[in-house]
C-alpha cells in the first residue's frame, strides 16, 4: 500500500476503513482492507486493534489466503 510505505499509516488507516463503505460487497477487498489494517496497527504498537481488524478479515471465509494469514497473525497476537 502506498500510504504505509510513505510511512502514512494515519492516511492508510483512513483510507483501508473507507473500503467498508465503498465496497462492501466484494468480500476480498473486504478481507484484505481488514487484514492491511491489521499490519498496521502491528506496526504502530496497537495490538489490541491489530487483533480486531484480523478477527473481521477471517470472518470471510471464502477469501482463503487472506483469512489463512489473518489467522495466522491473530494466534501470534494472542499468545503474547
Amino acid at each position: 500500500m502506498i500510504y504505509e510505505s510513505q510511512g502514512k499509516h494515519e492516511e492508510a488507516i483512513t483510507a483501508l476503513l473507507k473500503v467498508r463503505y465503498v465496497f462492501r460487497n466484494y468480500d476480498e477487498w473486504m478481507a484484505k482492507s481488514y487484514l492491511e489494517l491489521g499490519k498496521i496497527y502491528e506496526q504502530l504498537k496497537e495490538p489490541q486493534r491489530a487483533q480486531d481488524a484480523y478477527r473481521r478479515a477471517v470472518r470471510y471465509e471464502r477469501v482463503q489466503g487472506v483469512v489463512e494469514e489473518a489467522r495466522s497473525r491473530l494466534q501470534k497476537l494472542e499468545r503474547r
